[in-house]
């Protein structure tokens, strides 16, 4: 152990007066361990002084058996501190190591440690805590319901168009991309991707929407055919192209901590209708004419660990201009489940 102390404070000498950049200095431990340290430059090399040695070598002296293994610590300049992380490599397919509660599983591009996840970066040839990109398939789901012209409040009670508060349901698939921005310990992620969304507003009471000669107008089943209905809904079916900007945050250990993104997005009427339920039958009618055709809105979400919350805001109205009808700005929060 001494020995091995001496040696890395040598090395820490050396990089103190060395001039030029350094990236990688490895040293070997006979031939069942390694010590490799990541600098970019010559002043990374003088941060190493804020690092405890002995402790990093006692923990690699905790680590060697009989296996192979590749000890890399990697430290993270956060303002004046550093963050040190160890990661083993090297390992089989799975090897639980109940003696040291080390449990690898090694994949084609990634691995888990304990359970968490690092990714190999094939430019950089080693492991780390961020990918430099990712993609993947999620699901919305959630509310969905609409506000009253440019107020910014749900309509009133008792008006022909309120939308049940809990009934109205939201629900997208998404098939998203997206990529780090900047270096790799940078906070910022930039997603795009391909979304299929459903906007189901439930009508309260028993009024219902009705095409007419110069638009749409909003009546009373009741007074109109004598009876209640049991069910009345308006959905309408969309392709959307979402962008989001995001920023996350780790904790001292290195775990997603906090996210928060903001952005946009830019969707495609596929399909609207209503969908009337009596007593007896149930009736479809198409609405497609008299719903914008184009819509785009604003989006954001909120990440606390593996919660995810988003919220979008249409900021084109439900209805076209033909259509003569109240001022609706379609909103949807919820879930995120990825």
């Amino acid at each position: 152990m001494k020995r091995y102390t001496l040696l890395m404070l040598l090395l820490l000498v050396w990089g103190s007066i060395h001039t030029q950049a350094q990236d990688t200095i490895r040293i070997e431990i006979g031939s069942k361990a390694q010590i490799l340290i990541y600098a970019k430059d010559s002043e990374a090399l003088r941060q190493l002084t804020k690092v405890d040695i002995n402790a990093i070598v006692q923990e690699v002296g905790k680590q060697i058996d009989e296996t192979e293994k590749t000890i890399v610590y990697e430290y993270r300049q956060e303002r004046k501190n550093l963050t040190l992380e160890s990661v083993v490599l090297e390992k089989t397919e799975k090897d639980n190591d109940d003696s040291q509660n080390v449990s690898v599983e090694k994949y084609s591009n990634s691995m888990y440690i304990n359970g968490r996840k690092y990714y190999y970066d094939t430019e950089r040839q080693r492991y780390s805590r961020k990918s430099p990109g990712y993609g993947g398939v999620g699901l919305d789901v959630g509310l969905s319901n609409y506000m009253q012209g440019e107020e910014f409040i749900l309509p009133e009670s008792g008006l022909p168009y309120e939308a049940s508060l809990w009934s109205s349901h939201y629900i997208a698939l998404q098939f998203f991309t997206g990529t780090d921005l900047g270096g790799p310990n940078s906070p910022f992620q930039l997603e795009t991707g391909v979304e299929i969304s459903w906007s189901n507003y439930v009508m309260r009471y028993s009024y219902y929407p009705k095409r007419i000669d110069n638009g749409v107008e909003f009546r009373d089943y009741q007074e109109d055919f004598g009876e209640s209905l049991r069910r009345n809904k308006f959905v309408t079916t969309h392709i959307n192209i979402p962008l989001l900007f995001r920023i996350q945050t780790f904790d001292r250990r290195g775990h997603d901590f906090f996210a928060v993104a903001a952005g946009g997005y830019v969707g495609f009427l596929l399909g609207a209708h209503s969908r009337i339920t009596h007593s007896v039958t149930e009736k479809d009618r198409s609405f497609d004419t008299v719903v914008n055709r184009v819509r785009y809105g604003l989006e954001g979400e909120v990440r606390f660990g593996e919660l995810k919350l988003f919220a979008r805001y249409d900021l084109t109205p439900l209805f076209n201009d033909t259509a003569n009808a109240p001022i609706l700005q379609p909103i949807a929060v919820g879930l995120r489940l990825r």
